[in-house]
């Protein structure tokens, strides 16, 4: 009788521990489903197959369920009920936890990390089958969110919208194209930043500059302050069409380089420091005097060409100086939507190049909504004073006479 005990439970440590034939995880298996059972019972208040006049509702039958567990996935039976809705303490806990891998998961793909880096981290935490179709899946939310968030009304004027674009690296069609995404960013009326949206396109053409300054007008932008942007004659060209008559203030950095690039090297001795200066100034009788001697020294030097070109771009980098003194630092350059631009690179440079347009829009749309509440929530960008349009209207006027 004994030697028939200890041969029974030799056999049952047999079965716990023969992981190979997967005997734990039919433990755990039967287990849920006899806590369901017991958790139907109390809902029901009654018992398979019982009668009785505290019964709520009957059963009906079972639906297949997928349970994630440290032994992998289990199919399970949930029970079905007539009428009404029965929960399970076992699935809510599940959600819960699912909820939060996805999280994890989409937030990890905002920050760029790759799904072969994800698989690798979940492996060494027991969750298997992360694979790209199940990354896909989880990120879904996320597509959602960037369309509604691109297609979103706009206020209809900003105090200031800088403009420019980047480059990435998309495949399509088994080849490697680059892509150029455009991108807005604005300052709201009451000082904080607000990325208007992004489109991608093949190139920098007019045309392309054109659709997404029309996307702009029609979600609402109608006018601001100023638009700060480079020099592309697409973006120009565009931008005068789409928003006649407002004002447009080159970057004022990228203009210092193309200046710089004009002279041989020689000559960067004297031209660098004026230049520094001019780019420097911190109120208008600095820019005068700056600007002045830029001019004078550019003659003396008999450049007639670089003379010419000054007298031909100056005005173009020179808009600025009618707007309030303390914005100027922020306003003469596209050095803010360049910053913008170096965060995109910092998450994506893991990618190196996107297997499709698609998840290249999800993954630039995921970072910039992001970033977009995170100003939103954040502090004030830049105190804002406001300027009548008929006093503004003179400072431009004596602007031209710099």
């Amino acid at each position: 009788m004994t030697n028939n005990h200890d041969k029974k439970l030799e056999e049952f440590t047999n079965f716990v521990k023969d992981e190979t034939s997967n005997n734990l995880a039919k433990i755990l298996k039967t287990a849920v489903n006899q806590l369901f059972q017991a958790e139907l019972e109390s809902y029901l208040n009654a018992k398979k197959y019982e009668r009785n006049e505290e019964r709520t509702t009957y059963r009906s039958g079972f639906r297949a369920r997928k349970l994630a567990t440290s032994l992998g996935e289990l199919e399970i039976d949930f029970p079905k009920i007539r009428k009404g809705t029965f929960t399970s303490s076992v699935m809510e806990k599940y959600k819960r936890i699912d909820r939060s891998l996805i999280s994890i998961v989409q937030q990890a793909y905002i920050n760029g990390v790759s799904t072969r880096k994800m698989k690798k981290l979940f492996d060494k935490l027991g969750i298997k089958n992360l694979d790209k179709s199940t990354v896909s899946r989880y990120i879904q939310p996320i597509q959602q969110e960037v369309n509604k968030w691109k297609s979103r009304k706009l206020a209809s004027r900003y105090e200031y919208i800088w403009i420019d674009a980047i480059y990435t690296k998309v495949r399509e069609n088994g080849q490697v194209r680059p892509q150029a995404i455009m991108i807005a960013l604005g300052l709201t009326e009451d000082g904080k930043r607000e990325i208007l949206g992004f489109e991608m396109h093949l190139k920098e053409a007019e045309s392309s500059w054109e659709e997404f300054f029309l996307s702009l007008k029609h979600r609402g932008l109608r006018k601001t302050n100023m638009w700060i942007r480079d020099d592309h004659d697409g973006l120009k060209a565009s931008l005068t069409k789409c928003f006649p008559c407002q004002i447009q203030q080159r970057c004022i950095v990228h203009w210092q380089r193309n200046l710089l690039d004009k002279v041989p090297k020689k000559d960067l001795g004297w031209l660098a420091p004026l230049s520094s200066n001019f780019v420097k100034s911190a109120n208008l009788e600095e820019f005068k005097y700056h600007k002045d001697k830029l001019l004078s020294n550019v003659e003396n030097k008999g450049s007639e060409r670089l003379f010419d070109w000054l007298e031909e771009t100056l005005p173009e980098v020179s808009n600025f100086i009618a707007l309030p003194e303390q914005h100027w630092a922020k306003i003469k350059s596209t050095n803010p939507i360049e910053r913008l631009n170096e965060e995109i690179r910092r998450r994506e440079k893991s990618i190196r190049i996107f297997p499709n347009c698609e998840s290249c829009n999800l993954l630039i749309g995921a970072i910039l909504v992001q970033q977009n509440e995170d100003w939103t929530e954040g502090r004030t960008y830049m105190s804002i004073i406001k300027t009548e349009r008929a006093n503004l209207q003179k400072k431009l006027k004596l602007a031209e006479n710099f």
